[in-house]
């Protein structure tokens, strides 16, 4: 595994294959000591599970030898069948760790911060959700992009513009006084403050579909047209059925005619849902499934003239 990262480095600057190398052998390493610790408490249960039958066997008579045999051959194949989910749960993981770490150290190695990256993963967007927007604003150029969840992402992309000339707008959309002042802070940190405009928006009632659900404040929404992005990462799941829904039907009047959303955590049952939903509310969307790590949906949203 190491060998083929190395390999697959070569392209990058010298310190940043090194880092892939080092972050993929801790990867390994932690993997490797689950594994051992996974089989110590299998190869404990067995012993009691052992332990236990012996007890047992030993209140049967001379005449049940057959019957001693078919109870070791059950425990051996408990036993055998559970080191090897273990071991391919374990090994699903570390291909799952190792891909985040390339995808970071490509971000790295293309967008050249100055700084440290904030934290990905876990509430977090993954590095690999990450490189998709990176190219995608690399490949489309925007001018207005709109960031519901600011974080990493809005860092990321700001980053892009700036790498690559974009001339974009973003609107980052907070509803927390403290992760916004973050994130600002963050692209302040990264020389990138002029491409963003990092807004406060309280979670409101909303009437959406003749319904009224939680959602942002949309009045900070008001000074915006043709918006070409928007990235789904908020509000958070939590909050409600199909949460992040009214970021179709709020935004419609405001997009570009040709316009992409970009919904993560789509493995969720309520992404999906939310997508399919979404294709009610207007014609001319088309929306395609990436394989990340939390999933996530590119939604396209062709506006009839």
């Amino acid at each position: 595994m190491l060998a083929g990262l190395a390999t697959w480095g070569t392209g990058l600057h010298p310190i940043a294959r090194i880092a892939l190398v080092l972050l993929a052998a801790v990867v390994v390493e932690l993997q490797v000591m689950t594994v051992f610790s996974l089989s110590r408490q299998l190869a404990r249960s067995q012993d009691k599970i052992l332990t236990s039958a012996a007890i047992s066997m030993k209140r049967v008579d001379d005449h049940a030898d057959g019957r001693r045999d078919s109870i070791n051959k059950a425990i051996r194949d408990h036993t055998a069948q559970a080191t090897r989910r273990t071991v391919a749960e374990v090994r699903r993981g570390s291909e799952k760790d190792v891909a985040q770490v390339e995808a970071l150290i490509q971000l790295v190695d293309l967008l050249k911060p100055t700084s440290m990256l904030p934290r990905t993963r876990g509430w977090a967007a993954s590095p690999d959700v990450l490189t998709l927007l990176m190219e995608e604003v690399r490949q489309r150029r925007p001018r207005t992009i709109v960031d519901l969840g600011s974080g990493a992402s809005t860092l990321v992309m700001a980053l892009t513009c700036q790498r690559f000339g974009i001339d974009a707008h973003i609107i980052s959309i907070d509803h927390e006084p403290f992760y916004a002042a973050k994130t600002r802070e963050t692209l302040e940190e990264h020389g990138v403050a002029s491409y963003a405009d990092v807004r406060v928006a309280p979670i409101t009632d909303l009437e959406i579909d003749g319904a009224v659900v939680p959602w942002y404040d949309a009045s900070v929404f008001d000074d915006l047209h043709d918006v070409d992005l928007v990235f789904v990462d908020g509000p958070p799941g939590a909050l409600a059925p199909q949460s992040r829904h009214p970021a179709l039907p709020v935004l419609l009047g405001r997009l570009s005619p040709r316009s992409l959303f970009v919904v993560d955590d789509a493995d969720r049952d309520d992404e999906r849902g939310m997508v399919e939903r979404w294709k009610t509310v207007a014609d001319g969307i088309t929306s395609e499934h990436r394989d990340l790590e939390k999933g996530a949906i590119l939604v396209e949203v062709v506006r009839s003239s």
